[in-house]
């Protein structure tokens, strides 16, 4: 029994990245070289890879459920995520996820692990274009303090005059962003988004109905862009034939509501879309007011680029100031950003002060995990299980509580 567990590899620990997450289960694409080749007679058994010589298959993805231990230290398992699998069930494609190797970066709203590029997407017409909602997104963006640079896409200009676009795009300019307006009908401006995406994970992001899943499905039929063979039933994995793994799978496209003006929301998963020039993209969920949640009021000033560059021609008067009515500041000025800079500086202001009234318990200061060294130096974390709920009372207390 030993033996044929060794066979099929149940103790085996490999490598993969979480490509789609749905209810309790994850997808894990393994790493190249981390999938051994299973023996099989047909495809019946749920088997998901290309046959080999022999009658074998190699598995592409695996089918997890996330350990316990990670839920009581409150480490979520997020798109992206480079995860360790165990307990493998080859041939059912089956196993579970029992650590979270160390994330370089977090996408909050919506929350994706390890993104390396950020695009903002908005819409010219149907929905138009706000200004409010879009500093907001880009606050947002910026604050996830991502290795490159936020790529503004500006989708349907085919609706307006060139006019419009160009205004829009020199407007975005002088706020320090380049804009790519496209045309995802038309097939215009797909191509130097595809460069922006070249070899990194990328995060696309925007309101509902602006047309994220239409730029993907663009991409994926102008540049030879194949989709991860993705599981649609959570609870089973089904078999994918040679004629359907070369088809490109579009994505659902919704319509924009007409009482409303606004997208509906066709996207509802985060998933990962593996690019033929080596890069990610995650097609995520459109929403229309992201929160500022994870950034502080001193890390605010960094997202607003404005502020950057007029920071870098002088200083300020005094190290700690936040650029809203102390004297000599080298930022206050009429640009015209400025008026939502503090706007959104109060919002998180409050958030802070509303979070120190509060306080912080003692949990929540030394945190959920807590590091062990196990023999030979390896270093290990583990939940710190709160005392009250998982430690038994001692004897002699509770001799005391009797008594008394």
């Amino acid at each position: 029994e030993r033996e044929s567990e060794n066979e099929n590899g149940r103790d085996a620990v490999v490598k993969g990245r979480v490509v789609s997450h749905r209810a309790n289960f994850v997808h894990v694409r393994l790493q190249q070289n981390e999938s051994p080749a299973v023996k099989t007679d047909t495809k019946e058994n749920g088997t998901i890879g290309e046959e080999g010589e022999g009658g074998e298959f190699e598995k592409e993805e695996l089918l997890c459920v996330t350990r316990q231990v990670l839920k009581k230290m409150k480490r979520s398992v997020l798109v992206g995520d480079f995860v360790e699998v165990s307990s493998i069930d080859w041939t059912l494609g089956h196993g579970v996820v029992n650590t979270v190797l160390p994330r370089k970066s977090i996408f909050q709203t919506p929350a994706v692990a390890n993104v390396e590029i950020a695009i903002v997407m908005f819409s010219l017409k149907d929905p138009p274009l706000e200004q409010h909602q879009i500093n907001r997104f880009l606050v947002a963006a910026e604050g996830a303090d991502l290795p490159e640079d936020v790529v503004v896409v500006l989708n349907k200009r085919d609706l307006v005059p060139e006019e419009v676009t160009q205004s829009w795009v020199k407007r975005l300019e002088s706020w320090g962003y380049n804009a790519i307006p496209v045309s995802t009908r038309e097939g215009l401006g797909v191509d130097k988004v595809c460069d922006a995406l070249e070899g990194k994970l990328g995060v696309i992001v925007g309101p509902s109905g602006v047309g994220k899943s239409s730029l993907i499905n663009a991409i994926n039929t102008s540049s030879g862009v194949s989709r991860d063979k993705e599981v649609m039933d959570t609870l089973s994995i089904s078999g994918v034939d040679e004629d359907q793994s070369s088809e490109v799978e579009l994505l659902d496209v919704g319509e924009v509501s007409a009482r409303t003006g606004r997208g509906k929301h066709t996207t509802r998963n985060i998933s990962l879309i593996n690019l033929s020039n080596g890069g990610f993209l995650a097609d995520t969920p459109g929403f229309n007011q992201p929160r500022l949640l994870n950034i502080t009021a001193r890390e605010l000033p960094g997202c607003f680029p404005e502020i950057t560059e007029r920071l870098k021609a002088g200083k300020c008067d005094f190290k700690n100031c936040v650029h809203i009515k102390e004297p000599g500041c080298a930022v206050k000025g009429d640009w015209e950003r400025y008026p939502m800079y503090v706007s959104m500086y109060e919002e998180v202001k409050l958030m802070e002060d509303q979070a120190k009234k509060m306080g912080s318990k003692k949990e929540k200061r030394e945190g959920d995990v807590r590091m062990k060294t196990r023999q030979g130096g390896k270093i290990h974390a583990e939940p710190r299980l709160n005392r009250k709920k998982h430690r038994r009372t001692s004897r002699k207390l509770s001799k005391q509580q009797f008594k008394q």
